[in-house]
């Protein structure tokens, strides 16, 4: 009976821990864009080590697509041999951290294979994090994502990665017209409507602020004005802030509370 007990605990433990760390993967996705735009600013690797490590890599475990194989030797290469100057980088903006890095690498990883027609994700990535020694200390923020987070991951960094350059064209101030910046609301008109129904959930917290962000821009634009367009609000934005907030909070405590115990019934055993 105790046994049944503490194994639906630890069943649970486990099934809180994977929605949280759901909810920070959430959290870090509108910043991937930032993150894969550093890495694309590094000059190519076509030789030594980290490139020798990433070919292999692909010759063992990918399915050649030309094109798209090729892609991702190149991106492989760049991140194996520049990372500590990327997340350098990276860390320069107080919002990123080094999880945030692997966790885009996860994101990356699954993109990557998705668009070669591979499904194999997570026996791969575990392969990857230890074939590409560089990146061996991201192993402990792997996370198993599935197609339904995929895509909603995948649509919130197109969101981001249009309104990012939208921005920046906005506010030169030499173009009339934009030609970006439609990308990101025609998303956020798709998905508008199911999270009115039910907003309590990563991807519609991100739709939320990508929102409050989108109308906050409209006081900073010198030119493209008239591109921007009204976009329908989605609840009240403070009460879904509120509850992003709440559910954090408590599953923090609750994991706290819970490794608490463990470790002090650990103790007691001991002595």
């Amino acid at each position: 009976m105790v046994l049944t007990y503490n194994k639906k605990k630890s069943e649970f433990f486990i099934l809180i821990m994977k929605n949280l760390c759901c909810y920070f993967l959430y959290t870090y996705v509108s910043k991937f864009p930032e993150i894969a735009s550093i890495i694309s600013k590094k000059n190519e690797v076509t030789n030594g080590i980290h490139y020798q490590n990433c070919d292999s890599f692909k010759n063992t475990n990918l399915i050649s697509k030309s094109d798209d194989v090729h892609s991702i030797l190149k991106t492989c290469a760049k991140i194996a041999h520049y990372i500590g100057d990327i997340i350098k980088d990276i860390e320069k903006n107080p919002e990123f951290s080094e999880d945030s890095f692997c966790k885009y690498i996860g994101f990356w990883f699954y993109d990557m294979l998705n668009s070669n027609g591979q499904s194999n994700y997570s026996t791969l990535l575990a392969k990857f994090f230890t074939e590409i020694i560089s990146l061996n200390p991201c192993k402990s923020y792997q996370i198993n994502l599935t197609a339904d987070i995929y895509q909603e991951l995948k649509n919130i960094y197109n969101i981001y990665d249009d309104f990012n350059k939208f921005k920046e064209q906005s506010t030169n101030g030499s173009d009339k017209t934009c030609t970006i910046g439609r990308t990101c609301v025609t998303i956020y008109e798709e998905n508008v409507d199911s999270c009115i129904n039910n907003y309590k959930n990563g991807f519609c917290w991100n739709l939320i602020n990508f929102k409050y962000e989108y109308d906050n821009h409209k006081t900073k634009v010198k030119s493209c004005w008239n591109d921007m367009k009204y976009l329908k609000p989605i609840k009240t934005d403070l009460a879904a802030i509120i509850s992003l907030s709440f559910v954090l909070m408590a599953l923090i405590s609750f994991i706290l509370l819970y490794l608490y115990k463990v470790c002090n019934k650990k103790f007691l055993n001991i002595c």
